[in-house]
């Protein structure tokens, strides 16, 4: 039963980094570079897209790029508060360490393959923008490359589990695959909400970008060594349970609300 809740628990809690992830992605990446520019309006937003009146020039570029530099940001804040408040966390810890997970490869691998995947991705279009767009596309590739490996060696690194330990609920690989099946199930089920003329395309997209992109995740499985950091305890079973409360509640907040798309204004 412990071995069961605990993954649950893993499976949802991944679900609930995704969402959080993603959802800064359009609302205050995307949406937030609009808010600052005078003369962009909000006006359509769900779980995949952020749409508000056009943008030109520097705010258009920054509007583009906003949504994966605020992940990666927030990956880089999440690194470093684990790293220094690792035993203080409780519960918290493995949510976070999803956290940092997902937002280094999904932003990472993003900006390095988006330009190969369709014209209308973010970074495709600043692609298509740039002056030296084959030199631009391979920069992109080599920095998303970057993201994605620190994403990797991070979620070795700040691991919650004591690997091969058998006091631990569950196996770091067994973690691993519970996270990434909670990653991939999210950024599905979030497809199948999103308003679209074109449904086998959207799931497309939303296997692409969850169970595709977070496919590198999975490189942890490989075994190379990982520093040396003390494991934190196993969260107790009511604390797991709470937790596996509010993970549903944001994924239900991101797939069905969100994903069900939220319009500001008319286009």
């Amino acid at each position: 039963m412990k071995k069961l809740v605990f993954s649950i628990f893993v499976f949802l809690a991944a679900g609930a980094a995704w969402s959080v992830s993603i959802a800064a992605h359009e609302l205050l990446g995307h949406g937030g570079v609009c808010a600052l520019d005078p003369q962009c309006t909000w006006l359509y937003v769900d779980a995949m897209y952020f749409s508000g009146t056009p943008q030109f020039g520097a705010w258009k570029t920054a509007g583009l790029a906003a949504g994966s530099v605020l992940n990666v940001l927030i990956g880089v804040l999440a690194f470093i508060f684990m790293l220094r408040f690792r035993h203080r966390l409780g519960v918290f810890l493995i949510p976070l360490h999803l956290l940092v997970s997902v937002s280094f490869i999904q932003a990472g691998a993003y900006i390095g393959l988006g330009g190969f995947i369709h014209e209308g991705m973010d970074f495709a279009q600043l692609i298509a923008m740039s002056e030296t767009p084959a030199r631009t596309k391979v920069a992109f590739l080599i920095v998303g490359g970057v993201f994605v490996l620190f994403g990797v060696v991070a979620a070795k690194v700040t691991a919650p589990l004591q690997r091969g330990q058998s006091a631990e609920p569950i196996s770091w690989p067994r973690y691993l695959w519970i996270s990434y099946l909670g990653f991939s199930a999210t950024a599905l089920a979030a497809s199948a909400f999103v308003p679209a003329d074109d449904r086998w395309f959207m799931l497309a997209g939303g296997l692409g970008g969850g169970a595709l992109f977070m496919s590198f995740y999975l490189l942890g499985l490989l075994p190379f060594p990982p520093l040396k950091s003390q494991p934190a305890s196993t969260p107790t079973l009511a604390q797991q349970h709470l937790a596996i409360i509010f993970s549903a509640l944001a994924i239900i907040a991101y797939v069905v609300f969100l994903g069900s798309g939220v319009h500001f204004g008319q286009n």
